[in-house]
């Protein structure tokens, strides 16, 4: 236990500070990339999304087989890699650490078989800040059938535990590429000590503990999680877990008309949370046109909930790539992204008749399958 308080804890009236333990990756896999062609990759390259640095010379020796990927991200640039090899002779990978483009000069890093999964660990830095990093070769299944995927995970966790006046809560404080005080970084706490943790955006701010409401903040580091007692007594927030009431929003579509959670009672509702600049999210787009007009429309409605900035872009990219269904315009920091604490893009929620949470997930290469489970035969 970590604990380092600026005053008795039974009487203390200031800032409470409670230590964290040390950095490891979180246990889930990470997002999907999914390692691409020349053709398809040159084609990803050309849609021109920002901070994307794309390779441009690839290594020596690399099979004719090589596939490129994205999503290694260093410095919000968001770098390529070269993936090459087979479950056979094992697999290696190319970075682009450098920034550059140029992996010519790139050396091959051998994935690693641990418990029968091909993954490759390493730490990688940005100035001052450093951070582990892990690429697991896995098959996503997709429209039946099972496709080449790379999860890239590069989220932190360090555990900790509050205690104050006889009441106990761990903790779990989640950075991304070495940051944990950044207003999407995450904070989870185990209000009722039962081993479940609900997740706080660093931008919620606040969090009822022990029958009231501290204001919380986390250091860049992510050593210590600071609370203060609140003046203020805030609501209960949403659960958003299956089988929980789904929040009701309302807002106004790009097209000008209404968007209200009520009026998709009596059929499904996917909420995708999303924007033209997410790399996952537009690999994602022209499969989900295909599953929405051929398989799911009869059952299940969307709804895109974008940040993007250029509405202009916006409708480029749906007029592109035939995306009918409505989509509403907001802020990172929005109302519905607020509601439904959005922790990624894309964030998926699928809505049942009854307004009910069915499920939720974050990343791409999932939605299909995870919708399709709750399709009606046809």
């Amino acid at each position: 236990m970590w604990r380092l308080l600026f005053c008795p804890i039974l009487a203390c009236a200031g800032p409470l500070v409670f230590r964290a333990g040390p950095p490891e990756l979180s246990k889930n896999s990470g997002g999907i990339a999914f390692p691409m062609n020349d053709a398809e990759y040159q084609k990803f390259v050309n849609q021109g999304m920002r901070n994307v640095i794309p390779v441009r010379k690839l290594p020596a020796g690399v099979s004719f087989d090589a596939r490129y990927g994205y999503n290694f991200v260093i410095g919000g640039k968001n770098r390529g890699w070269v993936l090459d090899g087979d479950d056979v002779r094992g697999w290696v990978l190319y970075l682009d650490t450098e920034g550059t483009g140029d992996l010519s000069a790139a050396r091959p890093e051998p994935f690693e078989k641990v418990d029968g999964v091909f993954q490759l660990s390493k730490e990688v830095s940005n100035g001052n800040e450093r951070w582990p990093i892990r690429f697991q070769v896995t098959r996503v299944k997709e429209e039946n059938e099972e496709k080449l995927a790379v999860a890239i995970q590069t989220t932190i966790d360090r555990r900790g535990t509050i205690e104050i006046n006889g009441g106990r809560a761990a903790f779990i404080l989640t950075g991304d590429y070495g940051r944990y005080d950044k207003a999407d970084g995450r904070v989870g706490f185990d209000r009722k000590d039962a081993g479940e943790f609900e997740n706080y955006k660093i931008s919620d701010h606040y969090v009822n503990l022990f029958g009231k409401t501290y204001e919380f903040s986390v250091d860049a580091r992510g050593d210590a999680l600071t609370l203060e007692e609140s003046d203020t007594n805030l609501p209960e927030r949403p659960a958003l877990k299956p089988g929980t009431p789904a929040p009701s929003f309302a807002s106004t579509d790009i097209a000008g008309k209404p968007q209200r959670l009520e009026d998709y009672r009596g059929r499904m509702l996917l909420i995708e949370f999303w924007s033209t600049s997410c790399g996952p999210c537009r690999m994602e787009a022209p499969k989900m046109v295909k599953f929405f007009n051929e398989t799911a429309k009869e059952w299940v409605s969307f709804l895109g909930v974008s940040s993007d900035e250029s509405e202009a872009r916006l409708r480029d990219f749906l007029k592109e790539m035939g995306i009918s269904w409505p989509q509403i315009r907001e802020p990172w920091e929005g109302d519905i992204h607020r509601t439904y604490r959005a922790q990624g893009e894309p964030t998926y929620f699928l809505v049942g008749p009854e307004a009910e949470i069915l499920d939720s997930w974050v990343g791409g290469g999932l939605a299909i399958d995870r919708i399709s489970r709750y399709l009606k035969p046809h």
